[in-house]
Formats: structure tokens, C-alpha cells, sequence
């Protein structure tokens, strides 16, 4: 896995990540979610979970 600096701030992040926000329910069946979250895991691919309070829409 791939790393770059953030800005100058001296924080590494790893250059590809997986979001949990309006990635499953709405374009993906459940199965199709779970087989994408088992390969991020597989491939080490850190996984974020967004939460969405801000969204009033």
C-alpha cells in the first residue's frame, strides 16, 4: 500500500481508501457490498465509515 504526505502537516495517508457513506444501499445488493468490504480487507485497504448528520437533505 501506497502512502503520501498530507499537505505539510507531516500526516501519511494511504493512497486509496474505501468509504462506507452512499457506497452501499442505494447502488449496491448486499452481497455485492460485503464481497467488495471482504476483497479492501484482503488487499489491506483501510475502510472509513462517514457519518451523515450533516446531510439534512
Amino acid at each position: 500500500m501506497g502512502y503520501s504526505y498530507c499537505g505539510n502537516s507531516g500526516i501519511q495517508l494511504t493512497e486509496i481508501s474505501l468509504g462506507l457513506c452512499y457506497n452501499f444501499g442505494f447502488a449496491d445488493d448486499y452481497e455485492t457490498a460485503c464481497e467488495m468490504i471482504i476483497r479492501a480487507f484482503e488487499q489491506e485497504i483501510p475502510i472509513w465509515k462517514t457519518y451523515l448528520s450533516h446531510d439534512r437533505n
